[in-house]
């Protein structure tokens, strides 16, 4: 059931972009520093600084990710000791 509420939903947002993108196909003009400017689409570029800003969020997490993962793999060892020095009393 929460798969099929999650197929759903992915569904419906790619609807909306869909529908987003058919009715905005105009130019937009982009003006940025040292007289670099240039016309990109507007559904484009907000695709554009979504997959930046996931790109930079994940990476943001990366470090306590990993450090997660290093904690839980090092308890798990010291568990699997315990279970072994218990067994063997």
């Amino acid at each position: 059931m929460k798969k099929m509420l999650y197929v759903v939903f992915v569904a419906v947002v790619a609807l909306f972009g869909l529908t987003f993108s058919y009715r905005n196909q105009r130019a937009v003009g982009i003006d940025y520093y040292f007289g670099v400017d240039f016309q990109v689409q507007l559904p484009l570029l907000l695709f554009i600084t979504f997959a930046l800003g996931l790109v930079v969020g994940c990476l943001a997490t990366l470090p306590r990710v990993l450090g997660a993962r290093r904690r839980l793999s090092r308890a798990q060892r010291q568990a699997r000791a315990l279970q072994r020095a218990a067994a063997g009393s």
